[in-house]
């Protein structure tokens, strides 16, 4: 049912702040109900877009905001409630200093690996449940555990192949080989460019 593809980064330290820096998945907020806790202005409504901890600036925040709304306004996914409605493709971004490991505990890439899967499909199932078409893509970025990782449902998938994911994130990993928030908002930026250029792409079905 669900997809996905990682990018490990170079490991970095934790810097503190006055809310939790390592989330656990059932405790990170979700931005449609939570927008104030996702570190969102007062007088967002909703979002897509989570950073409670603020590891890229507000005015990046705000940019990718509009770009997930762009793409859920100018993409169609392929079930009827989608071309009824006329909606399209949700791509969700959940941004953290840390991800409270879930199966693993070591810092090999192979249990990084596993965590961040487990980690983002269980997300996607708090977050996503309005999906009921299979259009969901989840971007996970946990920065001191070193990851990217973006998980597609099965319908966007039909657009956003592993294989394009693959690419899209390798293209982008020089934005995240470092702690610098202003390269990480920019990274975050390019790869929903990206996403949403071939989500908007017309089916071929």
């Amino acid at each position: 049912m669900y997809s996905c593809c990682i990018l490990l980064m170079v490991s970095l330290l934790s810097v503190c702040s006055g809310i939790e820096t390592q989330w656990k998945v059932q405790e990170f907020p979700n931005p449609i109900y939570q927008v104030e806790d996702c570190g969102r202005s007062a007088d967002v409504e909703k979002s897509w877009i989570c950073d409670p901890n603020k590891v890229i600036s507000e005015q990046d925040v705000n940019d990718i905001s509009d770009k997930l709304v762009e793409i859920y306004t100018n993409s169609r996914c392929n079930c009827a409630m989608c071309i009824n409605n006329r909606t399209g493709y949700v791509v969700m971004v959940a941004i953290m200093p840390k991800m409270y490991r879930i199966i693993n505990a070591s810092n090999s890439m192979s249990d990084i690996i596993q965590d961040a899967r487990v980690y983002s499909y269980y997300l996607s199932m708090y977050w996503g449940s309005f999906a009921t078409c299979k259009q969901l893509v989840l971007l996970l970025v946990s920065r001191d555990d070193g990851v990217v990782y973006t998980l597609t449902q099965m319908d966007a998938r039909r657009k956003l192949t592993d294989e394009m994911i693959t690419k899209i994130t390798l293209d982008n990993q020089k934005y995240f080989d470092g702690n610098d928030r202003v390269k990480m908002g920019q990274g975050i930026k390019s790869m929903i460019n990206k996403y949403g250029e071939l989500l908007r792409k017309p089916s071929t079905e």
